[in-house]
């Protein structure tokens, strides 16, 4: 009886660890950064992503190659992780519009040290992403089955995704898939006659030096594709290029969608000049200026028009003793005069006070002459 319940606890237990674990994400445990992302429309990361040959489009969407053949672009963060555990989706599409033809070359998720951007170069054997031996993290979506006894075999609607973690600088080996690098992969389905219709996802959780990898598979519910054993180090980037040869497959960016613990330090922003800020004040500071001129100009205006009435005014008076004034019509100088009759002609004025004291003392003459004993 104690063996029966022995084998049955293990054969629970060993259909527990194969049996396919969901992507889940707390929001609260687990917010997302908007600057470490890039999301339609693409307000808060167009200052901190890097588009190399890539730019979004007219649906909203990020090509990484064209119809063409030969075609290769990327797009780079420039904020490093800085979370010790983290989530991330990355939407995208893969077709081409030959329903007979396979899709290639592929789409590859990079997470690399900062360093590498300082002389980049991309290459087509590397999905589009940097030559030479690289030091990082390499997830590798890989629609196009090449010639080889050890790769795996694949229809025209689905593709190989590998994991491939570099402690050491280390080349990428195209020919074999990376066979002898990689650390795990799956089988998945992600190529689509109607392009519009469904939107692949690769999706990556990273805890406690695990990295699981989970992949749509004909639908948006996330499948678990494998689980490995490595550890990341901090400070590194993450980057998506895609690159296409002799075969025009098409991939295009929808979303990257990069979710750090709560926990973590948040990387520093770069320092971005808002040039609309400085327009705005120096259009206020103008206002500001024109208004304090005008007012000043019409204060101004008004002391020379008062400063000329005066002028005139005393100009009026002081030309009344040859007779009126200059460039006046006699007319209105007979009207000025009959309204102001004391102060048209002045003579007038001081004529009448010295014939009134001239009355007056004549009055007190006779008043008080009987007063005077010397007559």
């Amino acid at each position: 009886m104690g063996v029966c319940l022995l084998f049955l606890k293990i054969l629970v237990i060993d259909i527990l660890s194969v049996s396919p674990q969901s992507f889940e994400h707390d929001p609260i445990q687990y917010p997302i950064s908007q600057f470490q992302s890039l999301i339609p429309p693409f307000n808060y990361s167009l200052d901190t992503w890097i588009f190399r040959g890539s730019s979004i489009n007219s649906r909203g969407t990020i090509p990484l190659t064209e119809p063409s053949t030969c075609s290769r672009k990327s797009v780079w963060s420039k904020l490093p992780n800085l979370a010790e555990s983290w989530k991330l989706e990355l939407d995208y599409i893969s077709y081409n519009e030959n329903e007979n033809a396979p899709n290639a070359d592929g789409m590859a998720l990079w997470y690399l040290p900062p360093s590498f951007q300082d002389n980049y170069d991309s290459h087509q054997l590397t999905y589009g992403g940097p030559t030479g031996a690289f030091t990082g993290l390499l997830v590798v979506i890989d629609p196009y089955q090449g010639v080889g006894d050890r790769l795996i075999e694949r229809n025209k609607d689905q593709s190989v995704v590998a994991v491939i973690y570099n402690e050491f600088p280390r080349t990428y080996n195209f020919r074999n898939e990376g066979v002898d690098e990689k650390l795990g992969g799956c089988l998945v389905t992600n190529r689509y006659n109607n392009r519009t219709e469904t939107i692949s996802t690769l999706a990556l959780e990273y805890a406690d030096n695990k990295l699981r990898v989970y992949h749509s598979n004909g639908s948006r519910l996330l499948e678990t594709c494998d689980t490995v054993d490595v550890k990341l180090p901090l400070g590194y980037n993450f980057g998506v290029s895609a690159a296409n040869g002799g075969i025009p497959g098409v991939f295009e960016l929808i979303s990257f969608k990069f979710y750090p613990s709560a926990t973590s330090e948040k990387p520093k922003l770069p320092h971005k000049i808002d040039y609309t800020y400085i327009l705005t004040g120096c259009l206020t500071l103008a206002l500001i200026l024109l208004t304090s001129s005008c007012i000043l100009l019409w204060k101004k205006n008004r002391e020379i028009k008062q400063l000329k009435n005066e002028d005139s005014y005393y100009a009026y008076y002081q030309e009344g003793n040859s007779g009126q004034p200059a460039n006046v019509p006699q007319s209105a100088v007979m009207t000025r005069r009959a309204r102001l009759p004391h102060y048209a002609d002045p003579n007038l004025i001081e004529g009448k006070i010295q014939t009134s004291m001239n009355n007056f003392e004549s009055q007190d003459g006779d008043e008080y002459d009987h007063l005077n004993f010397n007559r």
